[in-house]
């Protein structure tokens, strides 16, 4: 087993912490639409980051199977966002931030969740920094490298 990347945890850590839980399946991620916008996802998802207790990650949960994810999740993702709000629906309500801290994911699970963190990264900056209260960093679009840095290279004469 491996710790979950504090990575993941910036990005919604109530929401991530979620997935140290074992997912039964067969839960309300796996009936959510697979036709929400990219919008609709992300001002969904970034709602993890107010999450306070067990009620309120259930509540999460519910609101993310209610909205679905967009159609340009690989399966992976998919999956990711599955054992995510499959996780979150099954916390007890009595539960509070502090029982999830130090848990663990591994396996399958965690490279799915890692996938949709990616997507989430990639996707989602905007909304999760509105729901920070913090300006969403200008991040670089990995396929386009910024190569201004790089020194001329002298043509032959």
């Amino acid at each position: 087993m491996n710790a979950l990347p504090r990575r993941l945890a910036a990005l919604g850590a109530p929401a991530v912490l979620l997935v140290s839980l074992t997912a039964c399946g067969g839960g309300p991620g796996g009936d959510a639409p697979e036709d929400a916008s990219v919008e609709e996802f992300c001002t969904a998802y970034a709602k993890s980051v107010n999450l306070a207790n067990g009620e309120d990650i259930k509540n999460w949960a519910e609101d993310m199977a209610d909205v679905g994810t967009p159609e340009d999740l690989s399966d992976e993702q998919r999956k990711g966002f599955e054992v995510l709000v499959d996780t979150a629906a099954d916390v007890d309500e009595d539960a509070d931030l502090s029982d999830l801290e130090d848990e663990e994911v591994s396996g399958d699970d965690k490279d799915a969740v890692e996938s949709l963190t990616t997507y989430v990264t990639g996707n989602c900056s905007d909304q999760i920094s509105e729901a920070l209260g913090v300006e969403a960093p200008d991040l670089p679009d990995p396929a386009a490298p910024d190569l201004s840095d790089l020194p001329e290279v002298p043509t032959p004469s």
